[in-house]
């Protein structure tokens, strides 16, 4: 069975929002590393919203 994750992340500082669309046959914690890492890299200090 095919896992997906939906992370949206939002800065209201810098004024911008993102969303990651993720899907695999099994998501690792790993994953969800890399794209934390990715998301502060980009708005800095994000809020996140995880469906």
């Amino acid at each position: 069975m095919i896992q997906h994750i939906i992370a949206i992340s939002t800065s209201y500082v810098l004024g911008k929002r993102i969303a990651w669309h993720y899907a695999d046959n099994k998501i690792s914690p790993s994953v969800l590393q890399k794209l934390s890492k990715k998301t502060k890299s980009i708005l800095g200090s994000p809020e996140y919203s995880i469906h």
